[in-house]
């Protein structure tokens, strides 16, 4: 049964990430970004916006300190998880990938673009995602 599960579920992953695989190495990075942009709606933009902070430091941090009271363990799991990739991830862009500007550092080549106000938009450091590390790490 379990790897039935698992069968289906690479599957409808392959079938999500290949078609998006494609776009990316096949279609021009700022059409792609303007593309993505263009699929927005107030309430998306407050979800999203609000909702990245889930993947902020403190979230990992009082997580581990909520599983604290629970155990040991479960304390050690997420929090050395969280605090592990935070570390690999921070030095990955500053050492490795240093050079890796978000696409706010170009929107002179995509005119019209929607931003959403209040969030803060940085400009270098892009490559590998922080959020997206914290978020996995906890998980």
């Amino acid at each position: 049964m379990r790897e039935r599960a698992v069968r289906l579920f690479l599957l409808c992953y392959a079938l999500v990430a290949v078609p998006l695989f494609i776009a990316v190495l096949g279609v021009d990075r700022f059409v792609l970004h303007k593309a993505m942009n263009a699929h927005h709606g107030d309430f998306g933009d407050l979800l999203l916006s609000t909702g990245t902070h889930l993947a902020d430091g403190w979230v990992p941090t009082v997580l581990a300190l909520l599983f604290l009271m629970k155990d040991n363990r479960s304390f050690m799991m997420v929090g050395m998880s969280a605090l592990f990739s935070a570390i690999v991830t921070q030095c990955i862009k500053h050492f490795l990938f240093p050079g890796s500007d978000r696409p706010t550092m170009f929107l002179d080549h995509m005119p019209g673009l929607v931003l959403v106000p209040g969030v803060e938009l940085l400009q270098h450091n892009s490559f590998p995602s922080g959020h997206t590390t914290a978020a996995y790490s906890v998980c």
